[in-house]
């Protein structure tokens, strides 16, 4: 089971990602070297950034994703879905009203 877990470092001073992994009642953490910037030239084929081998690479994905939104970093197009929901939620709630305002009255009558 691959586990990420992102630690925010007191006074914005940078984010820590670790990526752990059990195997057979072990725990291991993936390393990498120091991320650094280099110029590339246009059109020339360069190495990515971060390369995870299958079939790793879906689990990885997901415990990352999950870590990002457990520091309360959510995607954009996630945003939107909530606010769909959250308005579509507001929608029902009037039309409850209404529908009940209207049975009751025809109660009375």
């Amino acid at each position: 089971m691959i586990q990420v877990y992102i630690e925010q470092k007191p006074c914005n001073t940078g984010v820590g990602i670790y990526i752990y992994e059990e195997r057979n009642g072990k725990m291991y953490l993936y390393q990498t070297t120091k991320l650094t910037i280099k110029e590339c030239k246009a059109g020339t084929s360069e190495e990515p950034t971060i390369k995870f081998n299958y079939p790793i690479v879906n689990e990885l994905l997901q415990a990352l994703q999950e870590a990002i939104v457990s520091i309360g970093i959510k995607p954009k197009e996630g945003n939107k879905i909530e606010g769909l929901y959250e308005a579509t939620k507001e929608h029902l709630n009037d039309m409850r009203k209404l529908v009940f305002k209207k049975y009751k009255q025809k109660d009375k009558e």
